[in-house]
């Protein structure tokens, strides 16, 4: 997470005229988050509440990608550099 947040950040904001939202979830607890996150607040973080079993694979980290129907699309488990012209097309197409 250390790692891919600024990435994941980089992203975002290069992706902001298209009907998408990122979204960080952590079952860890809020003070470990605010300490972790810091001033870095550009992405909305949810709490699933500590120890909640909510993902069906562990490791960190593990991002999805949903349709507009709400179905994942896209699984990775690992860090990865998000900050891709090849993520951004992948992205693009799933926005249109």
């Amino acid at each position: 997470c250390v790692m891919e947040l600024p990435a994941i950040n980089k992203l975002a904001a290069s992706m902001h005229d298209k009907p998408l939202k990122f979204l960080l979830v952590t079952d860890e607890d809020e003070a470990t988050v605010r300490k972790f996150v810091g001033d870095n607040r550009d992405l909305p973080v949810y709490l699933s509440g500590h120890g909640e079993d909510f993902i069906e694979e562990r490791g960190v980290p593990n991002t999805y990608v949903l349709d507009r129907n709400g179905t994942v699309v896209f699984h990775h488990l690992g860090p990865a550099n998000w900050d891709d012209d090849d993520v951004r097309a992948y992205l693009r197409g799933l926005a249109n």
